[in-house]
């Protein structure tokens, strides 16, 4: 597989794993994936992905100087305008917040004080600083509900052009990297009183900064935003090759928090029904109910069959959190058969039976286990070799019980088409 047909697997997983977290979260979700494997299994090629899921949980800009090495004018954390509210500290103290920075210091004149409104009924403090000369101003922007700095920036000069992220320059590109190590420091510096340092690590490896947004005012002060990401789950995504079919996936933050069975087998059906898209030789489902890693969980599964065929490895299994009722993974192989292949066999029963016992020597008779459509044919090398054959399956038992040998008699021409055991 060559690495375009890779890189666009890859594309599709990360988004179906994204709008399986986009749906529970509803808010900016991204996926990353972290590995990704070929493996030839159940007769079809399959692109195996895991991947690492994101939550977005706010925006952080950070504004740099024109100066060569460029010097930080300003920065902002989106996420500190969520929690403020009613004003609940005086303009003194609000001040002292904001000449506690060192882009305002003692002496920077305040110009005023003005309340920028979040919505109805919530509302920020922004303190103006600076001289006559517009280029001089600054801004801080203050949560009156908690004393946090939101942010502080330079007023921008004129309207700022937006600058395109994918094809900057050398020298801005290297300003966006140490804009994002400057965000990184104001996310640290924040977490500090809380974290010692191992836990310090462990965030680093949970928090992802992505460049959003670049802008430059007429000043030639450059704006950088970033989108600050928290890992939110691991996921898998199992895709067909041949189809490119979405026929698996698991997104473990579903699975979580299931100590209790909570979901009745009637309830675990409705809610895993929406996953099954077969509607032809669909059988009812069997319902079990078990724990995997302490976690309890309930599984719905159905079965292929048509016209007394059983449909050799066409499924579908839905995993359900049993407490939530949140579904956290599928697996499903459903393929259309040829209705000629359904017709009634031109062998009966003991011509295959006889057909069987000619390539196996066995302690007892062989019997007919029954009628499936099986896939030969295939490997990874030639993945759409496979064909569908209908047989009867005829079993053989030796060495007392301990052996056993399947073998696979085309329902046809009593040919050998397969034979399995142990």
């Amino acid at each position: 597989m060559d690495d375009e047909r890779r890189r666009a697997l890859a594309r599709r997983a990360a988004a179906h794993a994204e709008s399986l977290a986009a749906a529970e979260l509803q808010v900016p979700v991204m996926a990353e994936v972290v590995d990704q494997q070929l493996a030839w299994t159940e007769s079809r090629l399959l692109c195996n992905h895991h991947l690492k899921v994101f939550q977005r949980i706010t925006r952080v800009s950070v504004v740099f100087s024109p100066d060569d090495p460029p010097q930080v004018l300003g920065w902002r954390i989106d996420k500190r305008v969520e929690t403020s509210q009613d004003k609940r500290f005086d303009d003194d103290t609000l001040v002292a917040q904001a000449r506690a920075l060192q882009q305002i210091g003692a002496t920077m004149p305040l110009l005023q004080l003005s309340t920028a409104p979040i919505d109805a009924q919530r509302s920020f403090t922004i303190a103006h600083f600076g001289l006559a000369d517009a280029a001089s101003r600054i801004d801080v922007g203050i949560n009156h509900s908690t004393g946090e700095v939101i942010g502080v920036a330079p007023v921008a000069v004129g309207m700022p052009a937006a600058l395109d992220l994918a094809a900057l320059p050398a020298a801005d590109t290297a300003l966006v990297s140490a804009g994002e190590a400057q965000a990184w420091r104001l996310i640290e510096a924040s977490l500090a009183p809380g974290l010692d340092a191992a836990t310090m690590v462990l965030a680093r490896s949970i928090l992802r900064f992505t460049p959003a947004e670049a802008s430059r005012d007429g000043a030639g002060r450059t704006t950088l935003r970033y989108h600050l990401w928290r890992q939110y789950s691991l996921a898998d995504v199992g895709i067909a090759v041949a189809s490119d079919a979405i026929v698996s996936w698991y997104l473990e933050a579903l699975q979580a928090d299931a100590a209790q069975r909570v979901i009745g087998e009637a309830d675990a059906v409705q809610r895993a029904l929406p996953h099954l898209l077969a509607t032809q030789g669909v059988r009812d489902p069997t319902v079990a109910f078990g724990e995997v890693g302490g976690e309890q969980k309930a599984t719905v599964h159905w079965w292929h069959a048509e016209q007394g065929f059983v449909i050799e490895g066409d499924q579908t299994t839905v995993l359900l959190n049993a407490d939530s009722g949140k579904v956290f993974a599928v697996s499903r192989k459903w393929r259309q058969i040829d209705p000629a292949l359904l017709a009634t066999p031109v062998i009966d029963e003991p011509q295959a039976l006889r057909a069987a016992s000619l390539v196996v020597a066995a302690d007892t008779p062989g019997h007919v286990i029954g009628k499936s459509v099986i896939e030969i044919g295939g490997d990874l090398a030639h993945p759409d070799a496979v064909q569908d054959v209908p047989v009867w399956r005829v079993g053989f038992r030796g060495m007392g019980g301990v052996q056993f040998t399947e073998v696979a008699v085309d329902c046809r021409t009593a040919a050998i088409v397969r034979q399995t055991g142990w």
